[in-house]
């Protein structure tokens, strides 16, 4: 599984329907992706699955991971 994190930043989001036009300033979209070094290539019939857990840690002020 490959991890891919993106944003549309402002000419896309001129183009998407449901997003403010300031709306890429805040937004980051982290996916699981069938890509690269990882992909997985499937012969007719075949299935595949995939699942990302994705979780934010909010740590206490001053905290340095050093």
């Amino acid at each position: 599984m490959t991890t891919v994190i993106w944003n549309p930043w402002s000419e896309l989001t001129a183009k998407l329907s449901d997003m403010a036009p300031n709306g890429w300033l805040t937004m980051t979209c982290i996916e699981t992706a069938n890509a690269n070094a990882n992909a997985i290539t499937l012969a007719p019939g075949e299935h595949h699955a995939m699942e990302a857990h994705i979780f934010v840690q909010a740590f206490a002020p001053g905290y340095s991971p050093e």
